[in-house]
């Protein structure tokens, strides 16, 4: 809608000795006064026009002053953090029990294979060991990915699992994956280290000598 305002009211001067001062008539001071006043009744149309026409966008306004304060503001993404499987034995006392050592960006007949650990031969095709997490405090754990492969894919578990650092030391597994595949973590469990130790445990039975793990890709939301 156009607003505009045209003035319609002219005031003619009176000349001195010539025209005779009246109320009353075409040029009398009734009919002047009467024509400023038509002509302020119209410059109040026009205001009300302008109000009406801001009070309409007033909200369109309100969205856009958010939107420019947000283009300075911090947005918080899931973040997917990817991890090495540098494993350690979940039970040390136990021989032969643990993942093997990284091996790093290998080359299989003239062909990359990438990093990964495995069973080690003396292990009798079982492997056992846990990866301590640390993340930002008070994000909230959304995802987990295990990486790699196996002849038998059921034969691997990885469990998510929190335990409490003082007594009575309450151990709660949050996740279990079995083989290689990406899932959700439920209940959206914050990442608290002050309380509790967080750490993934992966177990591999009936390995094959191409089985491999090569790490773990953790999502989590940022805290705001």
């Amino acid at each position: 809608m156009t607003i505009s305002y045209t003035r319609s009211f002219h005031h003619p001067d009176w000349i001195d000795r010539v025209d005779r001062v009246q109320a009353g008539g075409d040029n009398g001071f009734n009919g002047r006064f009467h024509g400023i006043e038509a002509e302020f009744d119209a410059i109040s149309g026009v205001v009300k026009q302008a109000d009406t026409q801001l009070t309409g966008h007033s909200g369109q306004i309100g969205v856009l002053q958010q939107q420019v304060a947000a283009l300075g503001g911090v947005v918080n993404a899931p973040v997917t953090l990817g991890l090495m499987p540098t494993m350690s034995p979940f039970n040390p006392d136990a021989p032969n029990s643990g993942w093997s050592q990284v091996y790093w960006s290998t080359v299989v007949v003239g062909v990359a294979n990438g990093s990964y650990v495995k069973v080690p031969t003396a292990n009798a095709g079982a492997a056992d060991g846990v990866l301590a997490l640390t993340l930002p405090e008070g994000v909230t754990l959304l995802n987990i990915a295990v990486l790699g492969q196996a002849a038998t894919p059921a034969n691997m578990k990885t469990v998510l699992v929190r335990e409490q650092r003082s007594t009575p030391f309450t151990k709660t597994t949050l996740l279990t994956v079995t083989g290689f595949v990406s899932l959700p973590v439920p209940g959206s469990p914050v990442f608290s280290s002050d309380t509790d130790l967080f750490y993934l445990r992966s177990t591999l039975t009936g390995a094959a000598a191409s089985d491999v793990l090569r790490g773990f890709a953790i999502t989590y939301q940022p805290a705001t």
